[in-house]
């Protein structure tokens, strides 16, 4: 019975020295938080609230169609256009047209890398990047 009564006070000492002691002993060997310093900083704006979500990215300029039948259009005098395989510079090239060559369009486009590229049937099937293409006169 003794040694419960010894139990039970080391207990209840130990819960005080837990409760009441170790924030003193934390708060002395904590290393110190430094206090702020006086700086000009200029205030926050109050008529801006606060927000958690970054704003939404603004949207991609809005393609102009190409007509089905187009020129290749590079602006070099004796450039050539790549065809590749898949939309996108990284996609292997098929072949070269030269500068003024008429193209047939499918219809099919994509955006690649912030880039409009279109599909071609003739005279080579495979994508081209459409700003190097312009409407062909009639």
């Amino acid at each position: 019975m003794e040694d419960d009564f010894r139990f039970f006070v080391l207990l209840l000492f130990g819960l005080l020295v837990f409760y009441f002691i170790r924030p003193l002993a934390v708060a002395m060997f904590a290393a110190p938080v430094p206090s702020p310093t006086a700086t000009a900083t200029a205030p926050a704006p109050a008529s801006l609230p606060f927000t958690s979500v970054p704003p939404a990215p603004p949207a991609p300029a809005q393609a102009t169609r190409l007509p089905e039948q187009s020129l290749v259009c590079t602006g070099i005098g004796n450039g050539n256009l790549y065809v590749r395989q898949q939309p996108g510079i990284e996609s292997p090239i098929l072949g070269a047209m030269e500068e003024a060559e008429r193209v047939t369009l499918t219809g099919r486009d994509a955006q690649v890398d912030g880039s409009q590229w279109v599909e071609i049937r003739t005279p080579l099937f495979g994508w081209v990047n459409a700003h190097f293409l312009c409407e062909a006169s009639q």
